[in-house]
């Protein structure tokens, strides 16, 4: 009984290890049939944008190398505004339906001295500034517990005389649950109760 006890255990124990270390799904805005709006790992997802509506109406027209090194579709340069990019005044809203963990970002059309702003729902920010004139940069081994994600072009100018840049992907994982331990703890008590009544038939 001891030895089924801990078996069972190490199951569930693996069970949930496995459930928190899995793979983190991408949101590909590059990919023509990436949605606006659907489902992430197990929750809504809406992406917006102010003044105007989203769009990847620009096809994509950088190096297809990246298509090798970023793992990403690459049918369009990503989401903008009104035309095909993010500019100053303009923001892109994405709002998830419950918290979720966000483990890479990357964008198109950023250039030279081209800035991003990023605002997550929980008070964190990060200014993303381009390096180099590739126009695709990533950030990668995020660890962003958030339930929605604003981007905007600060004001300021770049090579281009304006800072802009489109949305290209979101890597996002799902939060393991905190209160893993419950799960533990009815099954534990419930083999403790088995325990306990085989011990009383045996006594």
């Amino acid at each position: 009984m001891k030895k089924t006890l801990a078996q069972l255990a190490g199951g569930l124990a693996m069970v949930c290890l496995s459930h928190s270390a899995m793979a983190a799904s991408v949101l590909d805005f590059t990919n023509d049939n990436t949605d606006f709006t659907g489902t992430i790992e197990g929750t809504s997802y809406d992406l917006t944008g102010t003044p105007y509506a989203p769009n990847t109406n620009q096809a994509f027209d950088g190096n297809n190398s990246l298509k090798v090194s970023s793992g990403l579709t690459l049918d369009n340069d990503g989401v903008g505004i009104s035309n095909d990019e993010v500019s100053t005044s303009q923001t892109l809203m994405l709002d998830f339906g419950k918290a979720v963990r966000i483990t890479a970002l990357s964008f198109l059309d950023i250039f030279g001295a081209e800035n991003a702003l990023v605002t997550f729902g929980n008070g964190q920010s990060l200014s993303v500034t381009a390096q180099g004139l590739t126009g695709g940069y990533a950030l990668s081994s995020l660890n962003i517990v958030t339930d929605s994600i604003a981007f905007t072009a600060p004001a300021g100018l770049s090579d281009d005389a304006v800072n802009d840049f489109a949305l290209a992907s979101v890597s996002v994982s799902a939060v393991p649950v905190p209160a893993a331990a419950f799960l533990f703890a009815p099954a534990l008590l419930g083999f403790m109760g088995l325990r306990r009544k085989a011990q009383r038939h045996t006594a």
